[in-house]
């Protein structure tokens, strides 16, 4: 089967990309939960999450687990030096 687009140089549709597609469903998503054409029923308001002090002691095992340190100051200077590697990498190629 031919692909004239690839023929001419040119890339391939966005509609037949699975990313886009995805990205497509995530977005209409959205659109609906904000406008209440899509509902997620919940059994009370409010009950998955946590209280300032049931998050307390959940938060260090929550950060070990994700690798992200507990301290907001410090997480920023972590994602900070991740910016600034990934921007490096990205200019060394």
């Amino acid at each position: 089967m031919e692909r004239p687009h690839i023929a001419r140089g040119r890339p391939e549709p966005p509609n037949r990309s699975a990313t886009y597609g995805c990205i497509c469903v995530i977005l209409r998503l959205r659109d609906g939960l904000r406008t209440g054409d899509v509902f997620v029923p919940l059994r009370r308001p409010g009950h998955h999450l946590y209280t300032p002090e049931q998050r307390a002691p959940r938060r260090s095992e929550y950060c070990r687990l994700a690798g992200k340190p507990p301290s907001a100051a410090e997480a920023l200077e972590q994602g900070k030096e991740e910016l600034h590697a990934a921007l490096e990498e990205r200019t060394a190629d």
